[in-house]
Formats: C-alpha cells, sequence, structure tokens
C-alpha cells in the first residue's frame, strides 16, 4: 500500500509538471485525502473479509464482536469474574499456557493466548464433574485450548476465541467441538504466527 501511495503521489507531481500550470499547495492536499480515503476504504475491505470468514463458520448462536478488540499490553490491567469472559482487549505481556486447569485463571493472560489463536472453554464451578470429563476430552482433541471453571459464568460453558464467543447449556450440545475445531488458531486469530505451547500456568486457586 505504501508503495502504490508513494507511485501515486509520483505520477501526480510528474503530470503536473508537465502540464501548463505548476502544481498547487491545495493540488497536494487533495491528493493527500484522497490517498487516505482509499488506504481506509482498503483496510475496512480487509477487516470485512476476515469479519465474513469468521461468521461463516461460527456455530449457531455464536456472537462476533469487533475483529480488533484493543490489543494493547500492560502488566498493571486485571480482569474480574464478569459473567462472560472477555472476548478482547488490553492484556498482560505474559500469555497462559494452553491446557487444562482445576482452578480459576486470570483473563488477562488468557487474552494474550487467545490472541495467538487459543480457545477458552469455560465452564461454571459447580457443573458436574462427568461434563468436566466431556470438556477435558473436547479441549484434548486439537491444540491451541485452555480448560477452567469460571466464577459467575452465567451459562454451564462458555467457549471464547478472539472476537468470538458462545455461550452452551449442556456439555453434550455438538457445537461445542464445531467451534473448537473453527476457532483453534482460527481465521480470527491476530497473531497467527505465535502459539501459547509455552507460557504462564498461574491459577487463582
Amino acid at each position: 500500500m505504501k508503495k502504490l501511495t508513494f507511485l501515486f503521489s509520483l505520477i501526480m507531481i510528474l503530470l503536473a509538471a508537465c502540464g501548463s500550470e505548476p502544481i498547487s499547495v491545495a493540488d497536494i492536499q487533495a491528493t493527500q485525502e484522497a490517498q487516505a480515503t482509499a488506504f481506509v476504504v482498503t483496510q475496512t475491505s480487509v477487516a470485512g473479509s476476515v469479519l465474513d470468514r469468521v461468521r461463516a463458520v461460527a456455530p449457531d448462536g455464536s456472537v462476533v464482536d469487533d475483529i480488533q478488540p484493543g490489543r494493547d499490553h500492560s502488566s498493571e490491567i486485571n480482569y474480574e469474574y464478569d459473567s462472560l469472559p472477555p472476548t478482547g482487549g488490553t492484556h498482560n505481556p505474559t500469555w497462559q499456557k494452553c491446557g487444562i486447569y482445576a482452578d480459576p485463571i486470570r483473563a488477562q493472560y488468557v487474552l494474550h493466548s487467545m490472541e495467538h489463536g487459543a480457545v477458552w472453554i469455560t465452564y461454571q464451578e459447580d457443573l458436574p464433574a462427568a461434563d468436566v470429563d466431556k470438556l477435558e476430552r473436547a479441549a484434548n482433541s486439537v491444540t491451541s485450548t485452555i480448560l477452567s471453571p469460571y466464577p459467575n459464568l452465567r451459562s454451564p460453558v462458555v467457549l471464547t476465541a478472539w472476537a468470538v464467543q458462545l455461550e452452551v447449556d449442556s456439555a453434550d450440545d455438538p457445537r461445542i467441538q464445531e467451534f473448537i475445531n473453527n476457532f483453534a488458531r482460527g481465521p480470527q486469530t491476530p497473531e497467527l504466527e505465535a502459539n501459547c505451547a509455552s507460557g504462564i500456568q498461574t491459577m487463582d486457586g
């Protein structure tokens, strides 16, 4: 895009130089504004294309958020256990190692893992052990998943990836595996070159 912008500017200047009248400051400003508008349109089209791909593979009932929620790093950020895990936003510079956790873990670390393509499978703390076992099998079916209980969760099971989330009422819901298959390092992943094979293993328990 930068190369095209430079070439466009150069052509405009050369064309003006070949004409009978010199190029004006107003002409230059108008050209720059046109270039900026073209860049925004291009960027919007790219983002829209990703959103379309995410929506195309999202199981029924999924909520797709802004594909680029804040991605800043902060060692001071701390998320409370609200009714749903966050789907993106400012997060800790350190990420959570993918795997299965018996106690709650902090969203500020998991968000960084989600930025790397992880799917966070959360469940209510009183979910029956048999259902937790089912979720563990689902989590172990692919790499780049994190499983943990989540205090105050409003649905029995919630699956969260970067910018997309699904609430389900049962560990037997087939959409769980569909969500994992489609979004573990899926099209929504901002940093596909990274992973969560390493990282911290801190729990709140």
